[in-house]
């Protein structure tokens, strides 16, 4: 199913496109599923990714149409509570911008489904953006942070 592009950016001479999906869309397993394979991004996350029910994907795409990062927002149909997951930035393309975008686009996705309370369980690599974003650490599991902000 071809769908238009969420957003597009040139970044370093390079365009990324920004696009939308759920586990439903024809081609979700296609452009996933080199993420849910990976040893080295399970292993960096501290566990593999999974296409759980109840997440809007959003896959950022190199200019040769190959995802290079990935994140998600589960929400349940008519809850007000969010979770963010499993975000993931290939490391050639990390410092571009790109988990920020990600990160951003799932607030506002959170905030159109008019989401009071979103969650993330984080590692290390995530925590300043979820602070700059208004996130507030609430606990933690591990070597995981578990923060959570309110939408106004």
């Amino acid at each position: 199913m071809e769908r238009d592009p969420v957003d597009e950016r040139i970044i370093n001479g390079t365009r990324f496109t920004l696009i939308q999906r759920t586990r439903e869309d024809p081609d979700f397993y296609c452009l996933m599923g080199r993420f849910f394979g990976s040893r080295s991004i399970a292993k960096a996350l501290g566990m593999p990714i999974y296409d759980d029910e109840h997440r809007t994907w959003f896959l950022v795409l190199d200019a040769e149409h190959h995802p290079v990062a990935c994140a998600s927002l589960e929400r349940k149909p008519g809850s007000t509570v969010a979770a963010l997951k499993s975000a993931w930035v290939e490391p050639a393309c990390r410092g571009q911008g790109l988990y920020d975008w990600l990160f951003t686009t799932r607030l506002h996705l959170a905030a159109h489904l008019n989401v009071k309370k979103i969650t993330s369980t984080t590692t290390a690599c995530s925590r300043h953006t979820h602070e700059r974003y208004g996130f507030r650490a609430v606990g933690q599991r591990g070597k995981y942070s578990i923060y959570w902000k309110e939408l106004v």
